[in-house]
């Protein structure tokens, strides 16, 4: 496992460890090394891990790398989140959004 900052690096090989069996909230980051959009919420994800790090464990995916992940959970547009609880998706978040639409699904799934 690779830390970056507060994010998590997962793989096809650290995915369930990191998020299914995570005792917190997990935020994925579906995203690729050629998305301008990625680069374009680099500065309110940053934002979100500073404020959440210690409630919500932040990861990040390459899904062009890890194809079992991107395959298994249908993503074949980027960016997208997805919020995991308890191992489940609670919520998917599509394309990039607002700090504060992000900060509210966030909450919500920390109710």
């Amino acid at each position: 496992m690779k830390n970056n900052g507060h994010f998590t690096v997962l793989t096809d090989d650290n995915f369930d460890e990191e998020v299914i069996n995570s005792d917190k909230p997990v935020l994925v980051q579906y995203s690729a090394e050629w998305s301008g959009t990625r680069y374009l919420m680099e500065s309110t994800l940053e934002e979100i891990a500073e404020k959440y790090h210690e409630l919500v464990k932040m990861t990040k995916l390459d899904f062009e790398k890890n194809k079992c992940v991107t395959q298994k959970f249908g993503i074949w547009r980027i960016p997208r989140f997805l919020l995991f609880n308890k191992g489940e998706i609670v919520d998917i978040i599509h394309g990039a959004v607002p700090m504060v639409e992000m900060e509210r699904r966030i909450q919500k799934v920390l109710e």
